[in-house]
């Protein structure tokens, strides 16, 4: 059985355009511009990514290509012009390879624009 102690959470604002995440670029404690969160356990290479939805969503929308695009799939790609929130609706799956976080490409973080 896992400890509770043993998981982890990591924060970041935006992907590169490669849909990685670098290690030097995380943040222990949720900040103002971070738009995702990676949950793994200790010792793991694998996580999972979400989508932090929260005031700052309308800046995400605007810049699609760079905070969107690398790392999810859009449920309702046509409604992003009038939206102002990004839901998550299926968390995605990262692994670590050096010092990058990986998305992989089969499953990639769900949003839908609300």
């Amino acid at each position: 059985m896992t400890n509770d102690l043993e998981k982890k959470t990591i924060y970041f604002s935006i992907p590169n355009e490669d849909g990685s995440f670098n290690m030097s670029h995380s943040k222990l404690t949720k900040e103002n511009m971070c738009f995702y969160k990676i949950n793994f356990a200790e010792n793991s290479n694998n996580g999972e990514l979400e989508f932090i939805s929260g005031e700052n969503d309308r800046r995400a929308i605007n810049r699609l290509d760079a905070y969107i695009k690398p790392v999810c799939s859009m449920e309702n790609y046509e409604n992003r012009e009038n939206a102002s929130k990004v839901k998550l609706i299926e968390s995605g799956e990262v692994y670590l390879s050096g010092e990058n976080w990986n998305i992989n490409p089969n499953k990639k973080v769900k949003v839908r624009f609300e």
